[in-house]
């Protein structure tokens, strides 16, 4: 019961409402959302570039600007995010608490109508986007970007230390997105590393070796990129449990993760030579019985004991079903992120 649309701009706001009428007629739990961009020049005019209302609910549209705060735009240059270290706390702050940005993508008083990703079949993975991202790489690849299509080697292999890193990077990423006022969405694999060897658009790779991307290819089975392959789950276990895990406690918490409008973000407090501060990647996010820490720096952060006050559990969702404990840590780890509950 799922109807999205390429390039919704193009379709005035006045047609998109009339559809989603239409639809909701037939079943009331119909999921219209759609791009809220035209893909270039248009003559359309008040055309839906953000969340349609309609009806008792409306058409959802993809947040960019949530997801370029998180892990950087994907046009106009190559570019960084939160969780590699360019910090936007605004921008998070508010996708965490279901707000527009400048793009204004949700006008509306709705805000599961507000799509927060990350990742897409356009453009990079995730997992891919963090490795051209790597210090190592970032440079080269910020001169050789052109506009979404990288013109440089994809690399040859990632060492043990820096995957460590992508998977910290990734399941931050996840958090924001799973955890946030609006309706989270992911790409086939994302939960599990899923590379396409750099390919932004995968459409045109095919089993004859036929690539139409500026990227070399390198040594690698064309097959690779297209395929979803489903022992990465096994692999990488311990970024799939914690999809699952944060997946879980979505569900098992409506009233606090995705229609919440009194939900709050920002800077948190940490202690910096003895004095409270106001960290710069660090932020503090309360929803319902829950307060959520994410430090997207590259340090551990002492986290304010004032800021912790009223609650009394943590909830640990790496095995992929959360888990209450008593013990609340006073630190939190460079890019990683803490669940306390009252």
């Amino acid at each position: 019961n799922g109807f999205r649309f390429d390039l919704m701009g193009i379709h005035s706001k006045e047609a998109m409402k009339e559809i989603y009428e239409a639809l909701s007629e037939i079943d009331q739990n119909v999921l219209v959302y759609g791009e809220p961009w035209t893909g270039g020049d248009c003559l359309v005019e008040n055309g839906a570039t953000q969340a349609v209302s309609a009806g008792e609910y409306g058409v959802g549209a993809f947040d960019d600007d949530f997801r370029d705060a998180v892990k950087g735009a994907e046009f106009g240059g190559f570019q960084t995010g939160q969780v590699q270290g360019e910090f936007n706390d605004t921008g998070i702050a508010d996708g965490l608490v279901g707000e527009s940005g400048k793009n204004n993508r949700n006008a509306t008083s709705e805000p599961g109508l507000a799509l927060h990703y990350v990742e897409c079949h356009d453009n990079f993975t995730l997992y891919d986007k963090l490795v051209y991202s790597l210090k190592e790489n970032l440079l080269d690849v910020q001169k050789a970007d052109k506009d979404g299509k990288i013109a440089t080697k994809w690399p040859a292999s990632v060492s043990e230390e820096q995957l460590e890193l992508i998977k910290k990077e990734d399941k931050l990423a996840a958090a924001f997105v799973i955890l946030s006022q609006g309706t989270p969405f992911m790409n086939g694999g994302q939960d599990f590393l899923r590379t396409k060897k750099g390919n932004p658009d995968s459409y045109s790779a095919d089993t004859k070796g036929g690539i139409e991307w500026t990227n070399e290819p390198g040594e690698y089975n064309i097959d690779d990129v297209n395929t979803i392959d489903l022992s990465m789950k096994t692999t990488y276990s311990d970024v799939y449990n914690v999809y699952k895990g944060l997946i879980s406690l979505r569900k098992a918490n409506p009233d606090a993760f995705g229609k919440n409008t009194r939900a709050v973000a920002g800077k948190a407090k940490t202690i910096n030579a003895g004095k409270e501060v106001r960290t710069n990647g660090v932020t503090k996010y309360t929803t319902g019985d829950f307060r959520i820490f994410f430090n997207a720096t590259d340090d551990e952060v002492e986290i304010a004991s004032g800021e912790m006050t009223g609650y009394t559990k943590v909830i640990d969702v790496t095995s992929g079903t959360p888990a209450e404990s008593e013990t609340i840590p006073t630190t939190l780890p460079a890019k990683s992120f803490i669940i306390l509950k009252k």
